[in-house]
């Protein structure tokens, strides 16, 4: 889609944008997938709720750091965000492959950009953070009350327009949101940090020393699979 919009744009920045992009999310998502194998090789699932129920003991990132980072720079590239953001680069190509888009049409693909950026961070939580899991963080409710001598049902908290929640799905969805919200904030922090990088160094990167650390990471998860530590019928 990518390559598709910035040839039909017409000129030549938004296709040398569009060849950026191109090039950056080939050599990123290689590595993105590999490191996510750990996990599921620790886990025997590709189920996330299972995964997220693996975790209930220790979250995924303690084991598979490794993983975990190179997940994490990933997601950065694949969302265009600084110092990833060689596709747009403002300063050089004019708006990369979104140049000659305007009005709706650009306010559309900024959406997707950022729905995709959510998405991401939720799932790096899923998957290295634990998930929804975590201690309770307000007093449990009450099984029942007596309010002039009557005895009334269990309090569960009840939102207008939503269905009953339990006190342990309410946790479970705070937790969730304030675990992806510090993982969206570590993602917008590069834009204030660090510089943008040039693309021969985008391209080392993803190619050699991403792609390396993610095989590094499946053999420590096979490693602690054979050794019994984790996985089915680990000591763990």
């Amino acid at each position: 889609i990518t390559i598709l919009s910035a040839w039909s744009s017409n000129s030549k920045f938004p296709f040398i944008g569009g060849i950026r992009a191109l090039h950056q999310m080939v050599s990123f998502e290689i590595p993105l997938i590999l490191s996510l194998l750990g996990v599921v090789i620790l886990t025997g699932t590709l189920n996330l709720s299972e995964i997220v129920v693996s975790q209930t003991n220790f979250p995924w990132i303690i084991f598979l750091p490794i993983g975990a980072i190179i997940f994490f720079i990933t997601i950065l590239a694949e969302l265009e965000r600084i110092p990833f953001d060689l596709p747009e680069a403002e300063s050089e190509i004019v708006a990369g492959w979104l140049t000659e888009f305007s009005g709706m049409i650009y306010g559309l693909v900024q959406l997707g950009t950022y729905l995709k950026l959510y998405a991401f961070a939720a799932l790096f939580v899923v998957l290295f953070l634990g998930g929804w899991t975590g201690p309770m963080i307000w007093p449990p409710f009450p099984e029942e009350i007596i309010t002039d001598g009557i005895v009334m049902g269990p309090i569960t908290a009840k939102i207008p327009g939503l269905p009953v929640f339990s006190q342990e799905m309410l946790n479970g969805v705070v937790w969730f949101v304030l675990k992806t919200v510090g993982v969206i904030f570590f993602i917008l922090l590069p834009r204030g940090v660090f510089p943008r990088i040039r693309i021969d160094m985008l391209l080392s990167l993803g190619w050699y020393k991403l792609i390396g650390l993610a095989f590094v990471n499946i053999f420590i998860a096979l490693g602690l699979l054979y050794a019994g530590v984790l996985g089915p019928g680990g000591i763990l």
